[in-house]
């Protein structure tokens, strides 16, 4: 079968995600595709400087023979080769450094040059520290699994009320921060260890899903389980809300619907490349390799969604010192500007609650553009941008009322490593951080500032909400097109138990 990589079932994107270090950085801000400890991105082979390209900038550093000293692998023309390598060594530019001992190599990786823009082409086997922070790849490694209760399996405290549910087959495991290949996925140790975790296998396919709806009867079984990021199950949970009433059992219907929709294998038949009625939201399709494609521009899809680091300046800068009038106008106007209607204007002879109903459907460039032609709305009032947020931008919970914040949980706040390190640390759930002060937002400024580090690349983590947000949208739906059929099939084997 051949390597094979293991994709969230939610998001579809790979949790073998690399990094490749700037020079400032220490050697902790690099790693590979499997997160190994001290472990970087290799750049001993030719194709690993091909994708770079000769003017890219990137530098390779050897962490046992250079102490420091970064090289370039490309070799000036008429200029004698750097180092102690023979020209036989040398395989199209690549200068390659060899030590004694069992294995001749000496590990070296790519160093992106700090003139990103000027050099756009840098390799495929990492995201580059130039595009990309630590803080914003937080947690890109880290996976979560539902996996099968055993038959004695007992509730805890720290349950979830799903995880309670005997009529739930499923848990949530701890964390681990290394995704092994599909052929080695095996499981024995998450942190924290819970409801006394054996060996499983996460995969985003489901090879036996009959038996999925009852407990595991049989202890000793290997058998698979879901896995994902989770704040990629964070934000399932809160797009959820808006396609169950509370009346009906919200958490039956939004785990159980995500499970069947694994077991069934959903995504396969929604998401396909070449069949779908769907594709997954942002250029993930395309960088689903053998080996997870790096490519320049798609860094957002490695930003962590829930901690995303400039998203507080954005926010502080539309937070006012004093409680705002949501009635008041967005723009600073001169005090002689002319609000008369011009002859003709149509706009004019409207209500002015149809006037803001209409503004309501139209795009920012639209809105604009409207401003320019007609004095009728030369001033809007900060609500229309409350709207407009909350309409384009229903991800972004931080401006929801507070009867519908919840924090988040342990799990989608921490990873392995520091639940490790720190096994006695407080397991409480989180706040939202950036909590919008609702009444003491401009929501002109809100969502300009948002619209604009999108645009920018300032808030990837957004970005990164945005589109896991659209995922969870067509999986949901799925789910709703789906619900009673799976409904009658597991009435069905029940009455045949």
């Amino acid at each position: 079968m051949g390597y094979s990589e293991i994709l969230c079932t939610i998001c579809g994107v790979s949790f073998n995600i690399a990094r490749i270090r700037r020079k400032d950085e220490p050697t902790t801000a690099a790693w590979n595709y499997v997160n190994e400890d001290d472990s970087f991105v290799e750049a001993d082979e030719p194709h690993r400087f091909e994708d770079c390209g000769k003017n890219s900038g990137c530098t390779y550093y050897s962490r046992e023979l250079d102490d420091g000293v970064y090289k370039s692998p490309w070799r000036e023309s008429g200029s004698k080769d750097i180092g102690d390598a023979d020209d036989d060594e040398n395989v199209e530019g690549l200068i390659a450094e060899y030590e004694s001992g069992t294995d001749p190599r000496t590990y070296i990786h790519p160093l992106p040059s700090f003139k990103a823009k000027k050099y756009p082409k840098t390799s495929t086997s990492g995201y580059s520290g130039h595009a990309i922070t630590v803080s914003e790849m937080q947690g890109i490694t880290t996976f979560q699994c539902l996996i099968r209760k055993r038959k004695n399996f007992q509730p805890t405290p720290d349950d979830t009320n799903f995880e309670k549910s005997p009529d739930f087959p499923m848990y949530l495991s701890g964390l681990c921060d290394s995704m092994p290949d599909r052929e080695l996925a095996n499981i024995e140790t998450m942190y924290p260890m819970r409801h006394n975790m054996q060996s499983h296998s996460p995969d985003d396919i489901c090879w036996g899903g009959d038996g999925f709806d009852e407990p595991n009867e049989n202890d000793t079984d290997h058998f698979y389980s879901m896995p994902f990021h989770p704040s990629c199950l964070e934000i399932y949970t809160r797009a959820s809300r808006s396609w169950f009433d509370e009346d009906d059992n919200e958490e039956d219907y939004m785990l159980g619907g995500l499970l069947s929709w694994w077991r069934n294998n959903i995504h396969q038949k929604i998401f396909s490349q070449d069949s779908g009625p769907r594709s997954r939201c942002g250029e993930v399709g395309k960088l689903n390799e053998q080996w997870w494609s790096h490519e320049n521009g798609t860094e957002y899809i490695a930003a962590n969604p829930l901690f995303i680091p400039n998203l507080a300046k954005v926010i502080a800068d539309a937070t006012t010192p004093h409680p705002i009038d949501g009635n008041s106008g967005a723009f600073d106007l001169p005090k002689a500007t002319n609000f008369s209607p011009s002859p003709g204007d149509l706009f004019a002879t409207l209500p002015a609650e149809l006037r803001l109903n209409i503004l309501t459907e139209l795009s920012s460039e639209d809105l604009c553009n409207l401003r320019l032609v007609s004095r009728s709305f030369r001033q809007l009032p900060l609500t229309l941008y409350h709207e407009m947020l909350m309409k384009n931008m229903k991800f972004f919970w931080e401006a929801w009322p507070a009867r519908d914040q919840t924090p988040y949980p342990y799990l989608a706040t921490t990873t392995a490593e520091r639940v490790q390190k720190d096994p006695v640390a407080s397991r409480k759930p989180m706040p939202v951080p950036n909590q919008l002060d609702l009444s003491r937002t401009n929501w002109y400024r809100l969502y300009y500032g948002l619209r604009r580090g999108i645009r920018t690349g300032e808030l990837k983590g957004l970005v990164n909400r945005s589109r896991i947000w659209e995922d969870c949208e067509s999986i949901l739906e799925s789910i709703v097109e789906h619900w009673n059929e799976w409904e009658e099939e597991r009435n069905a084997r029940k009455a045949n138990s």
